[in-house]
């Protein structure tokens, strides 16, 4: 098969098709970033959680619970 026997007519609509898919995709880009920027606003790393959970101040309510029912266990047995 020759590629110069090709009609225009097909070069043109699957020019135009790939144009209009191209333009479509561009369109929908604007909702695609949106979805990928609200994944990454609410995650955080290892590290950072880590860090987090140190400075939390249940942290040392736990602390205190957990020496409460070790001594309450402790006066039981």
């Amino acid at each position: 098969m020759d590629m110069h026997n090709i009609p225009s007519e097909i070069v043109i609509a699957l020019i135009s098709g790939l144009y209009a898919f191209l333009i479509m995709l561009w369109s929908k880009m604007d909702k695609i970033w949106k979805a990928i920027s609200m994944i990454q606003k609410d995650y955080v790393e290892h590290d950072v959680c880590s860090e987090r959970r140190k400075q939390c101040c249940f942290r040392l309510e736990l602390k205190h619970l957990e020496n409460d029912f070790r001594e309450f266990k402790n006066e039981v047995v």
